[in-house]
Protein backbone atom coordinates (compact mmCIF):
# COMPACT_ATOMS: atom_id res chain seq x y z
CA UNK A 1 0.00 0.00 0.00
CA UNK A 2 1.42 3.37 -0.98
CA UNK A 3 1.21 5.27 2.30
CA UNK A 4 2.58 8.78 2.56
CA UNK A 5 5.34 7.71 4.96
CA UNK A 6 6.39 4.55 3.13
CA UNK A 7 6.68 6.20 -0.22
CA UNK A 8 8.29 9.36 1.15
CA UNK A 9 11.05 7.36 2.87
CA UNK A 10 11.53 5.17 -0.19
CA UNK A 11 12.18 8.06 -2.54
CA UNK A 12 13.72 10.62 -0.18
CA UNK A 13 17.33 9.85 -1.11
CA UNK A 14 16.49 9.60 -4.81
CA UNK A 15 14.58 12.85 -4.66
CA UNK A 16 17.51 14.67 -3.06
CA UNK A 17 20.01 13.37 -5.58
CA UNK A 18 17.69 14.03 -8.50
CA UNK A 19 16.90 17.54 -7.36
CA UNK A 20 20.59 18.30 -6.93
CA UNK A 21 21.46 17.05 -10.40
CA UNK A 22 18.50 18.36 -12.37
CA UNK A 23 18.16 21.75 -10.72
CA UNK A 24 21.91 22.38 -10.90
CA UNK A 25 21.95 21.52 -14.57
CA UNK A 26 18.86 23.61 -15.38
CA UNK A 27 20.29 26.59 -13.54
CA UNK A 28 23.54 26.27 -15.52
CA UNK A 29 21.66 25.93 -18.81
CA UNK A 30 19.47 28.94 -18.14
CA UNK A 31 22.47 31.02 -17.14
CA UNK A 32 24.05 30.09 -20.46
CA UNK A 33 20.96 31.18 -22.37
CA UNK A 34 19.98 27.65 -23.47
CA UNK A 35 16.25 27.84 -22.59
CA UNK A 36 15.18 26.81 -26.08
CA UNK A 37 17.05 23.49 -26.08
CA UNK A 38 14.83 20.42 -25.99
CA UNK A 39 15.32 18.20 -22.96
CA UNK A 40 16.40 15.18 -24.96
CA UNK A 41 19.33 17.17 -26.32
CA UNK A 42 20.61 17.73 -22.79
CA UNK A 43 20.46 14.44 -20.96
CA UNK A 44 22.47 11.35 -21.93
CA UNK A 45 21.08 7.88 -22.08
CA UNK A 46 22.01 5.71 -19.09
CA UNK A 47 25.63 4.64 -19.31
CA UNK A 48 26.44 6.89 -22.24
CA UNK A 49 29.76 8.71 -22.49
CA UNK A 50 30.06 12.46 -22.20
CA UNK A 51 31.35 12.76 -25.77
CA UNK A 52 28.50 12.84 -28.30
CA UNK A 53 28.26 9.61 -30.24
CA UNK A 54 27.41 9.37 -33.91
CA UNK A 55 24.00 10.91 -34.55
CA UNK A 56 23.81 12.47 -31.07
CA UNK A 57 23.11 16.20 -30.80
CA UNK A 58 26.22 18.32 -30.26
CA UNK A 59 24.14 20.32 -27.75
CA UNK A 60 24.11 17.39 -25.32
CA UNK A 61 25.23 18.45 -21.85
CA UNK A 62 25.29 15.50 -19.45
CA UNK A 63 24.19 16.26 -15.90
CA UNK A 64 26.73 15.98 -13.13
CA UNK A 65 25.00 13.16 -11.21
CA UNK A 66 23.45 10.09 -12.81
CA UNK A 67 20.12 9.64 -10.99
CA UNK A 68 17.04 7.48 -11.56
CA UNK A 69 15.11 10.62 -12.50
CA UNK A 70 17.69 11.59 -15.09
CA UNK A 71 17.66 8.06 -16.50
CA UNK A 72 13.87 8.24 -16.93
CA UNK A 73 14.11 11.57 -18.73
CA UNK A 74 16.90 10.63 -21.11
CA UNK A 75 15.26 7.36 -22.17
CA UNK A 76 11.71 8.71 -22.54
CA UNK A 77 12.88 11.81 -24.37
CA UNK A 78 14.41 9.74 -27.16
CA UNK A 79 12.35 6.58 -27.41
CA UNK A 80 9.01 6.47 -25.62
CA UNK A 81 7.18 9.77 -25.03
CA UNK A 82 9.27 12.82 -25.95
CA UNK A 83 6.18 15.06 -25.83
CA UNK A 84 5.61 14.25 -22.17
CA UNK A 85 9.24 15.00 -21.38
CA UNK A 86 9.10 18.32 -23.18
CA UNK A 87 5.95 19.22 -21.23
CA UNK A 88 7.75 18.35 -18.01
CA UNK A 89 10.75 20.42 -19.04
CA UNK A 90 8.48 23.48 -19.35
CA UNK A 91 6.85 22.86 -15.98
CA UNK A 92 7.51 24.23 -12.52
CA UNK A 93 8.26 20.67 -11.48
CA UNK A 94 11.35 20.70 -13.68
CA UNK A 95 12.49 24.04 -12.32
CA UNK A 96 12.13 22.68 -8.78
CA UNK A 97 14.04 19.50 -9.60
CA UNK A 98 10.99 17.25 -9.28
CA UNK A 99 11.52 14.44 -11.76
CA UNK A 100 9.59 11.34 -12.81
CA UNK A 101 10.72 9.28 -9.84
CA UNK A 102 9.28 11.64 -7.20
CA UNK A 103 5.79 11.07 -8.62
CA UNK A 104 6.00 7.58 -10.10
CA UNK A 105 8.48 6.07 -7.64
CA UNK A 106 7.13 3.17 -5.59
CA UNK A 107 8.23 0.35 -3.29
CA UNK A 108 7.97 -3.42 -3.58
CA UNK A 109 5.14 -3.41 -1.04
CA UNK A 110 2.93 -1.06 -3.06
CA UNK A 111 0.01 -2.94 -4.52
CA UNK A 112 0.31 -1.23 -7.91
CA UNK A 113 4.12 -1.20 -8.28
CA UNK A 114 6.17 -2.97 -10.93
CA UNK A 115 9.89 -3.25 -11.63
CA UNK A 116 11.17 -1.04 -14.46
CA UNK A 117 14.84 -0.61 -15.31
CA UNK A 118 15.87 -1.59 -11.80
CA UNK A 119 13.41 0.65 -9.92
CA UNK A 120 9.93 0.05 -8.57
CA UNK A 121 7.47 2.45 -10.13
CA UNK A 122 3.72 3.00 -10.33
CA UNK A 123 1.94 4.00 -13.53
CA UNK A 124 -1.01 5.50 -11.64
CA UNK A 125 -0.17 8.73 -9.81
CA UNK A 126 -2.80 9.45 -7.18
CA UNK A 127 -3.78 12.33 -4.87
CA UNK A 128 -2.01 10.44 -2.09
CA UNK A 129 1.21 10.63 -4.12
CA UNK A 130 0.70 14.33 -4.79
CA UNK A 131 0.07 14.93 -1.08
CA UNK A 132 3.78 14.37 -0.38
CA UNK A 133 4.32 17.94 -1.57
CA UNK A 134 0.78 19.32 -1.81
CA UNK A 135 -0.79 18.15 1.46
CA UNK A 136 -3.08 21.17 1.87
CA UNK A 137 -4.53 20.82 -1.63
CA UNK A 138 -4.90 17.04 -1.34
CA UNK A 139 -6.66 17.33 2.03
CA UNK A 140 -9.17 19.83 0.66
CA UNK A 141 -9.77 17.84 -2.50
CA UNK A 142 -10.28 14.53 -0.67
CA UNK A 143 -12.96 16.25 1.45
CA UNK A 144 -14.74 17.67 -1.61
CA UNK A 145 -17.73 16.44 -3.59
CA UNK A 146 -15.42 16.16 -6.61
CA UNK A 147 -13.53 13.31 -4.94
CA UNK A 148 -16.71 11.23 -4.69
CA UNK A 149 -17.69 11.66 -8.34
CA UNK A 150 -17.41 7.95 -9.11
CA UNK A 151 -20.00 7.12 -6.45
CA UNK A 152 -22.69 7.90 -9.01
CA UNK A 153 -22.64 4.16 -9.71
CA UNK A 154 -26.07 2.95 -8.59
CA UNK A 155 -27.81 6.09 -9.84
CA UNK A 156 -30.25 6.42 -12.72
CA UNK A 157 -27.47 8.10 -14.71
CA UNK A 158 -25.24 5.07 -14.34
CA UNK A 159 -28.06 2.64 -15.12
CA UNK A 160 -28.82 4.61 -18.27
CA UNK A 161 -25.19 4.46 -19.40
CA UNK A 162 -24.26 0.95 -18.33
CA UNK A 163 -27.41 -0.91 -19.35
CA UNK A 164 -29.73 1.15 -21.54
CA UNK A 165 -26.89 2.53 -23.67
CA UNK A 166 -24.25 -0.15 -23.08
CA UNK A 167 -21.12 -0.80 -21.02
CA UNK A 168 -18.66 0.81 -23.43
CA UNK A 169 -20.61 4.09 -23.22
CA UNK A 170 -19.64 4.31 -19.56
CA UNK A 171 -16.01 3.38 -20.22
CA UNK A 172 -15.42 6.05 -22.87
CA UNK A 173 -18.09 8.43 -21.60
CA UNK A 174 -19.35 8.61 -18.01
CA UNK A 175 -16.23 7.32 -16.29
CA UNK A 176 -13.86 9.63 -18.16
CA UNK A 177 -15.37 12.46 -16.12
CA UNK A 178 -16.69 10.72 -13.01
CA UNK A 179 -13.69 8.42 -12.69
CA UNK A 180 -13.18 4.68 -13.02
CA UNK A 181 -12.54 2.22 -10.21
CA UNK A 182 -9.12 0.79 -10.89
CA UNK A 183 -8.63 -2.88 -11.72
CA UNK A 184 -5.13 -4.34 -11.83
CA UNK A 185 -3.36 -7.72 -11.94
CA UNK A 186 0.07 -8.47 -10.43
CA UNK A 187 1.77 -11.34 -12.21
CA UNK A 188 4.42 -13.43 -10.43
CA UNK A 189 7.32 -15.55 -11.62
CA UNK A 190 5.68 -18.74 -10.36
CA UNK A 191 2.79 -18.23 -12.80
CA UNK A 192 0.24 -17.06 -10.23
CA UNK A 193 -1.51 -13.68 -10.18
CA UNK A 194 -3.10 -11.27 -7.71
CA UNK A 195 -6.17 -9.44 -8.98
CA UNK A 196 -7.42 -6.22 -7.39
CA UNK A 197 -10.78 -4.77 -8.39
CA UNK A 198 -11.48 -1.43 -6.70
CA UNK A 199 -15.12 -1.65 -7.78
CA UNK A 200 -15.50 -4.71 -5.54
CA UNK A 201 -13.35 -3.15 -2.78
CA UNK A 202 -15.30 0.11 -2.80
CA UNK A 203 -18.66 -1.72 -2.80
CA UNK A 204 -17.63 -3.75 0.24
CA UNK A 205 -16.34 -0.64 2.00
CA UNK A 206 -19.64 1.14 1.33
CA UNK A 207 -21.55 -1.83 2.75
CA UNK A 208 -19.43 -1.76 5.92
CA UNK A 209 -20.01 1.96 6.43
CA UNK A 210 -23.75 1.66 5.86
CA UNK A 211 -23.95 -1.30 8.25
CA UNK A 212 -22.34 0.94 10.86
CA UNK A 213 -24.94 3.61 10.19
CA UNK A 214 -22.49 5.95 8.44
CA UNK A 215 -22.92 7.95 5.24
CA UNK A 216 -19.84 7.71 2.97
CA UNK A 217 -20.59 11.20 1.61
CA UNK A 218 -20.20 12.56 5.15
CA UNK A 219 -17.43 10.20 6.29
CA UNK A 220 -15.07 10.20 3.32
CA UNK A 221 -12.08 9.46 5.58
CA UNK A 222 -13.84 6.40 6.93
CA UNK A 223 -14.63 5.24 3.39
CA UNK A 224 -11.00 5.56 2.31
CA UNK A 225 -9.74 3.78 5.44
CA UNK A 226 -12.14 0.89 4.85
CA UNK A 227 -10.87 0.55 1.28
CA UNK A 228 -7.22 0.67 2.39
CA UNK A 229 -7.88 -1.97 5.02
CA UNK A 230 -9.56 -4.29 2.54
CA UNK A 231 -6.76 -3.82 -0.02
CA UNK A 232 -4.08 -4.51 2.62
CA UNK A 233 -5.91 -7.65 3.73
CA UNK A 234 -6.15 -8.97 0.17
CA UNK A 235 -2.62 -7.97 -0.89
CA UNK A 236 -0.76 -9.10 2.24
CA UNK A 237 -0.25 -12.78 1.34
CA UNK A 238 1.17 -11.86 -2.09
CA UNK A 239 3.47 -8.90 -1.53
CA UNK A 240 6.66 -10.90 -0.98
CA UNK A 241 6.32 -12.98 -4.14
CA UNK A 242 8.78 -12.15 -6.96
CA UNK A 243 7.16 -10.26 -9.82
CA UNK A 244 7.67 -11.00 -13.46
CA UNK A 245 10.06 -8.44 -15.00
CA UNK A 246 9.00 -5.14 -16.53
CA UNK A 247 5.46 -4.76 -17.89
CA UNK A 248 4.78 -8.47 -17.55
CA UNK A 249 4.65 -7.90 -13.80
CA UNK A 250 1.56 -5.70 -13.80
CA UNK A 251 -1.40 -5.15 -16.09
CA UNK A 252 -4.16 -2.54 -15.84
CA UNK A 253 -7.60 -3.43 -17.17
CA UNK A 254 -8.34 -1.68 -20.46
CA UNK A 255 -11.79 -0.60 -19.24
CA UNK A 256 -10.38 1.52 -16.40
CA UNK A 257 -7.20 2.99 -17.91
CA UNK A 258 -6.39 5.49 -19.31
CA UNK A 259 -8.62 7.55 -17.05
CA UNK A 260 -8.30 10.96 -15.42
CA UNK A 261 -11.82 11.09 -14.02
CA UNK A 262 -12.36 13.46 -11.11
CA UNK A 263 -13.48 10.76 -8.66
CA UNK A 264 -11.30 7.85 -9.78
CA UNK A 265 -10.87 5.25 -7.03
CA UNK A 266 -7.21 4.28 -6.90
CA UNK A 267 -5.46 1.12 -5.70
CA UNK A 268 -4.04 3.01 -2.69
CA UNK A 269 -7.57 3.85 -1.51
CA UNK A 270 -7.38 7.52 -2.42
CA UNK A 271 -10.13 9.08 -4.53
CA UNK A 272 -9.55 11.40 -7.44
CA UNK A 273 -7.08 12.43 -10.08
CA UNK A 274 -5.18 15.70 -9.74
CA UNK A 275 -4.40 15.71 -13.44
CA UNK A 276 -8.12 15.95 -14.19
CA UNK A 277 -7.48 19.69 -13.85
CA UNK A 278 -3.66 19.95 -13.76
CA UNK A 279 -3.00 18.09 -17.00
CA UNK A 280 0.18 16.08 -17.17
CA UNK A 281 3.05 16.64 -17.62
CA UNK A 282 3.03 20.39 -17.42
CA UNK A 283 0.67 20.55 -14.39
CA UNK A 284 0.02 24.21 -15.08
CA UNK A 285 -1.89 26.51 -12.73
CA UNK A 286 -2.69 28.73 -15.71
CA UNK A 287 -4.36 25.85 -17.55
CA UNK A 288 -6.34 24.81 -14.46
CA UNK A 289 -7.64 28.37 -14.09
CA UNK A 290 -9.09 28.50 -17.60
CA UNK A 291 -12.81 27.75 -18.17
CA UNK A 292 -12.15 25.22 -20.96
CA UNK A 293 -10.43 23.02 -18.40
CA UNK A 294 -13.69 22.62 -16.47
CA UNK A 295 -15.62 22.37 -19.74
CA UNK A 296 -14.23 18.89 -20.41
CA UNK A 297 -16.92 17.56 -18.07
CA UNK A 298 -19.22 20.50 -17.32
CA UNK A 299 -20.86 20.68 -20.73
CA UNK A 300 -23.67 19.14 -22.74
CA UNK A 301 -27.45 18.88 -22.39
CA UNK A 302 -27.54 17.95 -18.71
CA UNK A 303 -24.94 20.33 -17.23
CA UNK A 304 -23.91 22.92 -19.85
CA UNK A 305 -21.88 25.18 -17.58
CA UNK A 306 -19.21 25.93 -20.18
CA UNK A 307 -21.81 26.83 -22.81
CA UNK A 308 -23.62 29.05 -20.27
CA UNK A 309 -20.35 30.70 -19.26
CA UNK A 310 -19.46 31.38 -22.90
CA UNK A 311 -22.84 33.06 -23.41
CA UNK A 312 -22.56 35.18 -20.26
CA UNK A 313 -20.98 38.60 -19.90
CA UNK A 314 -18.23 36.91 -17.87
CA UNK A 315 -17.31 34.55 -20.72
CA UNK A 316 -17.41 37.32 -23.31
CA UNK A 317 -15.07 39.45 -21.20
CA UNK A 318 -12.68 36.52 -20.65
CA UNK A 319 -12.28 35.79 -24.35
CA UNK A 320 -11.85 39.46 -25.21
CA UNK A 321 -9.36 40.20 -22.43
CA UNK A 322 -7.50 36.91 -22.11
CA UNK A 323 -4.12 38.65 -22.33
CA UNK A 324 -4.98 40.64 -19.19
CA UNK A 325 -5.90 37.62 -17.04
CA UNK A 326 -2.43 37.17 -15.45
CA UNK A 327 -3.14 33.43 -15.28
CA UNK A 328 0.38 32.50 -14.15
CA UNK A 329 0.42 34.79 -11.13
CA UNK A 330 1.26 32.89 -7.90
CA UNK A 331 -1.50 34.39 -5.74
CA UNK A 332 -4.06 35.26 -8.45
CA UNK A 333 -6.40 37.27 -6.24
CA UNK A 334 -9.40 38.70 -8.07
CA UNK A 335 -9.54 42.49 -7.89
CA UNK A 336 -5.83 42.61 -7.04
CA UNK A 337 -3.82 40.50 -9.48
CA UNK A 338 -6.42 40.66 -12.25
CA UNK A 339 -9.82 42.22 -12.91
CA UNK A 340 -10.48 41.53 -16.60
CA UNK A 341 -13.00 38.72 -16.02
CA UNK A 342 -13.84 35.86 -13.66
CA UNK A 343 -13.43 32.20 -14.59
CA UNK A 344 -14.88 29.05 -13.00
CA UNK A 345 -11.84 28.93 -10.71
CA UNK A 346 -12.28 32.57 -9.70
CA UNK A 347 -15.76 32.00 -8.34
CA UNK A 348 -15.46 28.48 -6.96
CA UNK A 349 -11.86 28.01 -5.81
CA UNK A 350 -9.39 30.85 -6.09
CA UNK A 351 -8.25 33.35 -3.50
CA UNK A 352 -10.06 36.61 -2.85
CA UNK A 353 -9.21 39.57 -0.64
CA UNK A 354 -10.56 37.70 2.40
CA UNK A 355 -10.62 34.00 1.40
CA UNK A 356 -7.78 31.58 0.69
CA UNK A 357 -7.73 29.32 -2.35
CA UNK A 358 -9.53 26.01 -1.74
CA UNK A 359 -9.62 22.74 -3.65
CA UNK A 360 -13.09 22.00 -2.27
CA UNK A 361 -15.13 23.51 -5.09
CA UNK A 362 -18.44 23.28 -3.24
CA UNK A 363 -17.72 25.74 -0.44
CA UNK A 364 -19.30 28.70 -2.25
CA UNK A 365 -22.31 26.87 -3.79
CA UNK A 366 -25.47 27.36 -1.71
CA UNK A 367 -27.92 25.46 -3.95
CA UNK A 368 -27.67 22.05 -5.50
CA UNK A 369 -29.13 22.28 -9.00
CA UNK A 370 -28.53 18.59 -9.78
CA UNK A 371 -31.68 16.81 -8.46
CA UNK A 372 -35.30 17.02 -9.55
CA UNK A 373 -36.02 19.52 -6.74
CA UNK A 374 -33.37 22.13 -5.97
CA UNK A 375 -32.47 22.63 -2.33
CA UNK A 376 -29.96 24.50 -0.20
CA UNK A 377 -26.95 22.42 0.87
CA UNK A 378 -24.44 22.16 3.69
CA UNK A 379 -20.82 21.27 2.90
CA UNK A 380 -18.92 18.78 5.06
CA UNK A 381 -15.28 19.61 4.40
CA UNK A 382 -11.77 19.59 5.84
CA UNK A 383 -8.65 21.76 5.80
CA UNK A 384 -5.21 22.03 7.36
CA UNK A 385 -4.89 24.38 10.32
CA UNK A 386 -1.85 26.54 11.05
CA UNK A 387 -0.12 23.56 12.71
CA UNK A 388 -0.64 21.17 9.79
CA UNK A 389 -3.46 19.26 11.49
CA UNK A 390 -6.56 18.24 9.54
CA UNK A 391 -9.65 19.99 10.84
CA UNK A 392 -13.13 18.93 9.71
CA UNK A 393 -15.86 21.54 9.50
CA UNK A 394 -19.38 22.10 8.23
CA UNK A 395 -20.37 25.10 6.14
CA UNK A 396 -24.05 26.08 6.09
CA UNK A 397 -25.84 27.40 2.99
CA UNK A 398 -25.95 31.00 4.23
CA UNK A 399 -22.19 30.92 4.96
CA UNK A 400 -21.48 29.50 1.52
CA UNK A 401 -23.61 32.17 -0.12
CA UNK A 402 -21.77 34.93 1.75
CA UNK A 403 -18.47 33.45 0.52
CA UNK A 404 -19.65 33.56 -3.10
CA UNK A 405 -21.08 37.06 -2.70
CA UNK A 406 -17.69 38.22 -1.43
CA UNK A 407 -16.22 37.01 -4.73
CA UNK A 408 -18.88 38.97 -6.61
CA UNK A 409 -18.05 42.09 -4.60
CA UNK A 410 -14.61 42.26 -6.19
CA UNK A 411 -16.29 43.70 -9.30
CA UNK A 412 -19.93 44.43 -8.40
CA UNK A 413 -21.71 46.69 -5.92
CA UNK A 414 -23.99 45.41 -3.14
CA UNK A 415 -27.26 46.23 -4.94
CA UNK A 416 -26.11 44.36 -8.07
CA UNK A 417 -25.14 41.30 -6.02
CA UNK A 418 -28.29 41.27 -3.88
CA UNK A 419 -30.66 41.72 -6.80
CA UNK A 420 -28.92 39.01 -8.81
CA UNK A 421 -29.44 36.53 -5.96
CA UNK A 422 -33.08 37.63 -5.60
CA UNK A 423 -33.61 36.90 -9.31
CA UNK A 424 -31.82 33.57 -9.00
CA UNK A 425 -33.84 32.48 -5.96
CA UNK A 426 -37.09 33.44 -7.71
CA UNK A 427 -36.19 31.42 -10.80
CA UNK A 428 -35.37 28.33 -8.71
CA UNK A 429 -38.66 28.76 -6.83
CA UNK A 430 -40.53 29.02 -10.15
CA UNK A 431 -38.97 25.80 -11.46
CA UNK A 432 -39.54 23.92 -8.20
CA UNK A 433 -43.12 25.06 -7.63
CA UNK A 434 -44.57 25.25 -11.13
CA UNK A 435 -42.99 22.20 -12.77
CA UNK A 436 -40.80 19.94 -10.64
CA UNK A 437 -42.97 19.42 -7.56
CA UNK A 438 -46.22 18.76 -9.49
CA UNK A 439 -44.43 16.40 -11.89
CA UNK A 440 -42.77 14.55 -9.01
CA UNK A 441 -46.10 14.10 -7.17
CA UNK A 442 -47.72 12.69 -10.30
CA UNK A 443 -44.74 10.43 -11.03
CA UNK A 444 -44.64 9.13 -7.46
CA UNK A 445 -48.37 8.30 -7.66
CA UNK A 446 -47.91 6.43 -10.94
CA UNK A 447 -45.02 4.36 -9.55
CA UNK A 448 -46.79 3.68 -6.25
CA UNK A 449 -49.73 2.20 -8.18
CA UNK A 450 -47.44 0.11 -10.43
CA UNK A 451 -48.66 1.77 -13.61
CA UNK A 452 -45.05 1.53 -14.82
CA UNK A 453 -42.72 -1.38 -14.18
CA UNK A 454 -40.51 -0.05 -11.38
CA UNK A 455 -38.13 -2.98 -11.87
CA UNK A 456 -37.23 -1.64 -15.33
CA UNK A 457 -36.00 1.98 -15.13
CA UNK A 458 -36.61 3.92 -18.37
CA UNK A 459 -39.09 1.24 -19.43
CA UNK A 460 -41.86 3.69 -20.38
CA UNK A 461 -42.30 6.97 -22.24
CA UNK A 462 -43.35 8.89 -19.14
CA UNK A 463 -40.18 7.90 -17.28
CA UNK A 464 -38.04 9.26 -20.13
CA UNK A 465 -40.03 12.49 -20.25
CA UNK A 466 -39.84 13.01 -16.49
CA UNK A 467 -36.08 12.36 -16.53
CA UNK A 468 -35.56 14.84 -19.36
CA UNK A 469 -37.76 17.37 -17.56
CA UNK A 470 -35.49 17.67 -14.50
CA UNK A 471 -32.19 16.11 -15.57
CA UNK A 472 -31.75 18.02 -18.83
CA UNK A 473 -34.22 20.85 -19.34
CA UNK A 474 -34.70 21.72 -15.68
CA UNK A 475 -30.98 21.83 -15.01
CA UNK A 476 -30.43 24.10 -17.99
CA UNK A 477 -33.13 26.46 -16.70
CA UNK A 478 -31.62 26.63 -13.21
CA UNK A 479 -27.95 26.62 -14.20
CA UNK A 480 -28.55 29.29 -16.81
CA UNK A 481 -29.93 31.59 -14.11
CA UNK A 482 -27.10 30.77 -11.70
CA UNK A 483 -24.45 31.86 -14.23
CA UNK A 484 -26.25 34.71 -15.97
CA UNK A 485 -26.90 32.90 -19.25
CA UNK A 486 -30.26 34.29 -20.45
CA UNK A 487 -30.71 32.02 -23.46
CA UNK A 488 -29.98 28.89 -21.43
CA UNK A 489 -32.36 30.09 -18.72
CA UNK A 490 -35.20 30.69 -21.14
CA UNK A 491 -35.07 29.03 -24.59
CA UNK A 492 -32.83 26.07 -23.72
CA UNK A 493 -34.33 25.86 -20.23
CA UNK A 494 -37.76 27.21 -19.24
CA UNK A 495 -39.23 26.89 -22.74
CA UNK A 496 -38.15 23.23 -23.03
CA UNK A 497 -39.38 22.50 -19.49
CA UNK A 498 -42.80 24.00 -20.23
CA UNK A 499 -43.17 22.23 -23.58
CA UNK A 500 -42.29 18.87 -22.04
CA UNK A 501 -44.45 19.37 -18.95
CA UNK A 502 -47.61 20.51 -20.73
CA UNK A 503 -47.45 18.62 -24.03
CA UNK A 504 -45.55 15.41 -23.26
CA UNK A 505 -45.47 14.56 -19.56
CA UNK A 506 -49.04 15.59 -18.62
CA UNK A 507 -50.72 13.95 -21.67
CA UNK A 508 -48.89 10.71 -20.85
CA UNK A 509 -50.04 10.94 -17.22
CA UNK A 510 -53.63 11.58 -18.32
CA UNK A 511 -53.42 8.63 -20.73
CA UNK A 512 -52.33 6.40 -17.83
CA UNK A 513 -55.24 7.68 -15.73
CA UNK A 514 -57.73 6.94 -18.53
CA UNK A 515 -56.28 3.51 -19.27
CA UNK A 516 -56.52 2.49 -15.60
CA UNK A 517 -59.82 4.27 -14.89
CA UNK A 518 -58.13 6.05 -12.00
CA UNK A 519 -60.24 9.00 -10.89
CA UNK A 520 -57.80 9.85 -8.10
CA UNK A 521 -54.97 10.33 -10.58
CA UNK A 522 -57.23 12.53 -12.73
CA UNK A 523 -58.09 14.55 -9.64
CA UNK A 524 -54.41 14.91 -8.69
CA UNK A 525 -53.53 16.21 -12.17
CA UNK A 526 -56.45 18.65 -12.09
CA UNK A 527 -55.49 19.88 -8.62
CA UNK A 528 -51.90 20.52 -9.62
CA UNK A 529 -53.07 22.49 -12.68
CA UNK A 530 -55.60 24.59 -10.73
CA UNK A 531 -53.01 27.04 -9.32
CA UNK A 532 -52.47 30.52 -10.80
CA UNK A 533 -49.19 29.32 -12.34
CA UNK A 534 -51.19 27.32 -14.90
CA UNK A 535 -53.98 29.84 -15.56
CA UNK A 536 -52.62 30.46 -19.06
CA UNK A 537 -54.17 27.14 -20.13
CA UNK A 538 -57.63 28.77 -19.95
CA UNK A 539 -56.68 30.84 -22.98
CA UNK A 540 -56.73 34.54 -23.86
CA UNK A 541 -59.78 36.69 -23.43
CA UNK A 542 -61.13 38.40 -26.58
CA UNK A 543 -59.63 41.68 -25.37
CA UNK A 544 -56.19 40.13 -24.74
CA UNK A 545 -56.24 38.44 -28.13
CA UNK A 546 -57.19 41.71 -29.84
CA UNK A 547 -54.34 43.62 -28.15
CA UNK A 548 -51.82 40.98 -29.13
CA UNK A 549 -52.95 40.91 -32.75
CA UNK A 550 -52.70 44.69 -32.90
CA UNK A 551 -49.17 44.50 -31.48
CA UNK A 552 -48.03 42.06 -34.19
CA UNK A 553 -49.69 44.11 -36.91
CA UNK A 554 -48.12 47.35 -35.72
CA UNK A 555 -44.62 46.04 -34.99
CA UNK A 556 -44.17 43.41 -37.69
CA UNK A 557 -46.92 44.17 -40.21
CA UNK A 558 -48.35 40.69 -39.80
CA UNK A 559 -50.89 38.59 -37.95
CA UNK A 560 -50.13 35.25 -36.34
CA UNK A 561 -52.24 32.13 -36.55
CA UNK A 562 -51.22 31.22 -32.98
CA UNK A 563 -53.51 33.87 -31.49
CA UNK A 564 -56.23 34.32 -34.15
CA UNK A 565 -59.71 33.07 -33.36
CA UNK A 566 -60.65 29.84 -35.12
CA UNK A 567 -63.00 30.49 -38.08
CA UNK A 568 -66.64 29.53 -37.57
CA UNK A 569 -67.54 26.18 -39.16
CA UNK A 570 -69.25 26.39 -42.58
CA UNK A 571 -73.02 25.71 -42.62
CA UNK A 572 -74.01 22.15 -43.43
CA UNK A 573 -74.14 21.58 -47.13
CA UNK A 574 -72.16 24.66 -48.11
CA UNK A 575 -69.09 24.14 -50.28
CA UNK A 576 -65.71 24.06 -48.58
CA UNK A 577 -63.48 27.02 -49.24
Amino acid sequence: MKSFFQKSMAVLLLAGLSQLGISTYIAQSQAAGKKSESIHSRLPAPGSKTTPSSGQSSLTKPIAVSTPGANCISCHADAVSPGAVEQWHNSKHAKAGVTCIQCHGATKDDVDSWMHKGSYISTIVTPQDCSKCHLKEATEFQASHHSTASLFIGSLDNYLGAFVEGHQATVSGCKQCHGSRMKISKNFEDGTSFNLDMEDISARALEKLKAAGKDPMLDKDGFREEMRSLVAEAWGPYKDKPLKPERAGLSIDKDVWPNSGMGRINPDGSMGSCNACHSRHNFSKALARQPDNCGKCHMGPDHPQIEIYNESKHGIAFRNRLSEMNLDHPSWVVGKDYSAAPTCATCHMSATRTQPVSHDVGLRISYTLRPAISKLTTSHSAKLDDFGEVKKFDMLPEEKRKSMQEVCSACHGPTHVKNFYDQYDALVALYNGKFAQPALKIMDYIKAHNYVDTKVPFGSDIEWKFYELWHHEGRRMRMGASMMGPDYTQWHGAFEVARNFYFHFLPLAQEIAEKNHDEELKKLIATELSTPDHAWMKGLSPEERKRMLEFYQKRYGENTALIQSAPAPAPTGSPAK
